[in-house]
């Protein structure tokens, strides 16, 4: 029995290196094709890593240029702008989904904001929130979007963001109280008052012990009395 293995282990052993030899000339071709790709993947993911790291820097340096914008006068900032415009829609073209396209998007939402083009603003934190929604920047671009959108004069998209925020970032960003009694002032505006019940009887339960949820169950009793 011991004998039989052996001999149909070298049958096996035989079978290999005759389909070896008989098809050594594709092996060899498959193996240097494979060889190409990895060389060729290497090659691209260093340079893809030294061109986000070049943007990375390029960034940095528009963060800088946004302060200096931010502490001109009105006579250099448009110029200020405009170059600060013209280099992130550069970084953003250049670079999808990775950092420094997120970091460009955000600052270009920073930059409309300042200047006044609230919808412009709101596009921008937009984009950065939905494209980059796990990253640190996702939960406040969204409330800079909410913002941005009320003072574009459109209520009922900031009520639109802010509940994005609760939905995606509740328990992992603090700010989600006080983007929550937003929300309810943002109805009332509106005349909704019963969403904004809703919404300050949410805010008052889930955050109780805090100033927000004292503020939201004061809202409530001034809603009650007809406030």
């Amino acid at each position: 029995m011991q004998k039989e293995t052996k001999t149909e282990q070298l049958t096996v052993t035989a079978k290999i290196e005759q389909f070896i030899i008989r098809f050594r000339k594709q092996l060899i071709i498959v193996v240097s094709v494979l060889a190409a790709v990895l060389i060729i993947f290497t090659i691209v993911s260093v340079v893809t890593t030294r061109r986000t790291d070049a943007y990375t820097v390029r960034v940095e340096e528009a963060q800088e240029l946004f302060n200096t914008y931010k502490a001109a006068d009105e006579q250099n900032r448009a110029e200020l702008a405009e170059q600060l415009t013209e280099e992130l829609e550069e970084i953003i073209a250049r670079n999808r989904r990775n950092y420094p396209e997120l970091r460009a998007l955000y600052l270009s939402g920073q930059l409309a904001y300042q200047e006044g083009r609230h919808e412009d603003a709101a596009g921008f934190f937009g984009r950065a929130a939905d494209q980059y929604s796990n990253t640190y920047l996702a939960a406040p671009a969204l409330v800079n979007q909410a913002v941005a959108l009320e003072l574009a004069g459109k209520p009922e998209a900031a009520i639109e963001s802010y509940q994005r925020l609760a939905d995606r970032h509740k328990g992992t960003y603090q700010g989600i109280p006080r983007a929550m009694l937003n929300m309810g002032r943002l109805y009332e505006s509106l005349d909704n008052v019963s969403a904004a019940r809703s919404v300050y009887e949410q805010l008052s339960a889930d955050y109780a012990d805090t100033e927000w949820g004292k503020l939201a169950q004061s809202r409530l009793i001034q809603l009650d009395i007809g406030m």
